[in-house]
């Protein structure tokens, strides 16, 4: 009887191809379940602190912050959350899951969303915002910051200051609002600052969450490509503008945007409207 020997590198290649198609269905389920019972709990103090925990275990800290700016809704295919459990768990391959929710009218709500293992811990890295599945709805974690060019011209710097600041919703991370907090204190005069800082406050939480400078309370990768910025009559005031979460949306988002020159000749944005809100500096 002959022996088979089988090289130790295709062993380990072998190995590796199957912990990257390690199948997370049980775990995406457990996730849910744990939601359920920590908002189920009899304590009433319980119930308003424990699903927070179970999110930040089971949620990477960028998605984390993302979601607690624009709603959970997303993990529940839109479906008010009320402690239920999703009826069905399937692996779409690649590391995407689909969780099937009942919608309450008859009807099935989808969540998809991306899970892997991060320093050998399971967590939810990016939800779907819609039915669409995909790692092209991600993007890429090596791309390079852009800079912000705010001496060339009145253009270049609306398109490369939306460049930076988009890029940051793009990536997610745990400090998101930190990171365009500072591009904002940088960018922005003294007067479009403290009346970005007065809206919010005079709004008294309504639009908790949402970002004046991009009509919206979020920003999706997949819109990253309708992203345009048209100079209007007056050379000092732009039309920035995108389509939500898709290419062929129909539903066009908007922001006015005014630039001036500071003291030290740098270009800053000194005024800007929002489009839902019509909120005018």
């Amino acid at each position: 009887m002959k022996r088979i020997i089988i090289p130790l590198l295709v062993v380990a290649g072998l190995f590796s191809c199957k912990q990257q198609e390690e199948d997370l269905s049980g775990q995406v389920a457990e996730f849910y379940k744990a939601l359920s019972e920590a908002s189920l709990d009899n304590n009433v103090w319980a119930r308003q602190v424990k699903p927070g925990i179970v999110l930040k275990k089971y949620l990477t800290p960028g998605l984390n912050e993302k979601l607690n700016s624009t709603g959970f809704d997303a993990l529940f295919g839109g479906v008010p959350y009320d402690a239920q459990l999703p009826e069905k768990v399937e692996n779409l391959g690649g590391g995407w899951y689909r969780t099937v929710w009942n919608d309450g009218l008859g009807g099935k709500a989808i969540a998809n969303l991306k899970a892997e293992m991060v320093d050998e811990s399971f967590k939810i890295t990016y939800v779907s915002p819609d039915d669409r599945w995909g790692d092209e709805m991600i993007a890429p974690k090596d791309e390079e910051v852009p800079q912000v060019d705010d001496t060339s011209s009145a253009k270049e710097f609306v398109e490369t200051f939306y460049d930076a600041y988009l890029y940051w919703y793009c990536q997610y991370p745990k400090d998101l609002e930190s990171k365009l907090s500072d591009l904002r204190n940088k960018y922005l005069s003294e007067y479009a600052r403290s009346h970005y800082e007065y809206v919010l406050t005079y709004t008294d939480g309504v639009i908790s969450g949402y970002d004046l400078l991009i009509s919206a309370r979020d920003f999706e990768y997949i819109s990253l490509e309708t992203v345009e910025v048209e100079q209007l009559s007056d050379e000092n005031q732009f039309l920035v503008t995108y389509r939500p979460n898709a290419p062929e949306n129909d539903w066009l988002n908007f922001t006015y945007v005014e630039v001036e020159k500071n003291s030290d000749g740098r270009y800053v944005i000194s005024g800007f409207v929002s489009s839902e809100f019509n909120m005018t500096f």
